[in-house]
């Protein structure tokens, strides 16, 4: 450490580099702890490595500057999380868990259409404004699926909105990682929108209050689907998205949540769920 910073060229002042400059690749696992003697040559560096911030624009952090430590692990949060969820879409996911506790239940996310970002860029999450509840018990009949990603689709198309990412929450409490049927449909939302996440609701800690996030996002990374953190700056207005959410599991309003399965008993059903949205609305 030098009092001159090659990167910003500050002086008089102690600069720590995110990490060494000839590290090309991050290991994971246990191979990590070998690579964190040789590389991490400062305690903010090891704080910066447990927090998982890997570079933040190709900058310095200043010891003496917590603003910058600050914009760093905001910048770093933003890159973690690829979704944020608005308060109807989140609240849709949880009542329809709520409605059936017994059974796996799904659904598709929904974002405002935007043009297509570079796929080498950084820029803001995708935030998904609303869901539609697909079904409950059996996730895997193809041709409801079909049917059901067809009206959707067109739905969206008419309300300037795309088929952004995909929810479930599984049959057993504590099941939360994504199965075949999760990672099928999701690859196939992807076909029509690369940046697509899966989103998998943790039933074990469902609760009336619902005082934190109970959501594990999954996106698309080196062929695989890798679960990111999650915390409050992955939604729009999370006190709002849980008062919002307790009130309406507290009233039951779960029971007027209708999903695709739903509608195919009886179309007089609408999974755009009007009831909900106003009741959303009347509580903001």
């Amino acid at each position: 450490m030098g009092n001159h910073c090659s990167v910003c060229s500050a002086t008089n002042q102690t600069c720590v580099p995110l990490y060494s400059s000839n590290t090309s690749e991050i290991p994971l696992g246990r191979e990590a702890l070998h690579w964190v003697d040789p590389h991490v040559q400062h305690p903010l560096q090891l704080l910066l490595f447990v927090l998982g911030i890997k570079s933040v624009g190709d900058r310095s952090v200043h010891c003496n500057e917590t603003t910058t430590l600050s914009k760093a692990l905001l910048e770093a949060d933003a890159v973690h999380c690829p979704v944020r969820g608005e308060k109807k879409a989140y609240c849709k996911m949880l009542l329809h868990a709520a409605k059936y506790p017994h059974c796996a239940v799904n659904g598709l996310l929904v974002a405002e259409k935007v043009k297509e970002k570079k796929k080498d860029s950084h820029s803001a999450p995708i935030l998904c404004v609303d869901c539609v509840p697909l079904f409950h018990g059996t996730l895997a009949l193809a041709p409801m699926l079909e049917v059901a990603l067809t009206l959707i689709d067109t739905w969206c198309k008419e309300n300037r909105y795309v088929i952004a990412g995909y929810y479930q929450a599984n049959e057993r409490t504590k099941d939360f990682r994504p199965n075949q049927v999760a990672e099928k449909v999701a690859a196939r939302i992807s076909e029509n929108f690369s940046e697509a996440a899966i989103v998998m609701v943790d039933n074990s800690r469902l609760t009336m209050s619902c005082f934190e996030p109970i959501v594990l996002i999954y996106d698309h990374h080196e062929n695989k689907w890798k679960s990111r953190d999650v915390n409050t700056d992955c939604f729009e207005d999370w006190l709002e998205a849980q008062k919002i959410t307790s009130a309406l599991l507290e009233g039951r309003s779960y029971e007027n949540l209708i999903d695709f399965d739903n509608h195919l008993d009886d179309l007089r059903n609408d999974w755009t769920n009007p009831v909900i949205n106003k009741s959303v609305l009347d509580l903001c």
